[in-house]
């Protein structure tokens, strides 16, 4: 399964004095900054897409709000609950 992936956190570190948002799209910068732990429960496999470059935006608001879009390839296994 292929899907598009969208998180938006606050991390108050990440304040700026800009009256915008500022667009992060550089791997060497976004490896510096903490991301949430990510965890699909039934997948096999799972893998970021890096064809050239890391698929990846991530906005920073003058707050510190991140907005975050990454594409993700997933292999699911079957679920169950187990109830």
């Amino acid at each position: 399964m292929d899907l598009y992936l969208y998180m938006s956190w606050l991390d108050t570190r990440m304040k700026h004095n800009g009256t915008d948002y500022v667009l992060i799209n550089d791997k060497a910068i976004l490896n510096q900054i903490w991301l949430p732990d990510l965890y699909f429960a039934n997948a096999r496999t799972a893998y970021f897409h890096e064809v050239t470059v890391h698929n990846f935006n991530m906005f920073v608001s003058p707050e510190g709000m991140i907005a975050y879009g990454t594409r993700v390839t997933l292999n699911l296994g079957k679920y169950s609950c187990g109830c």
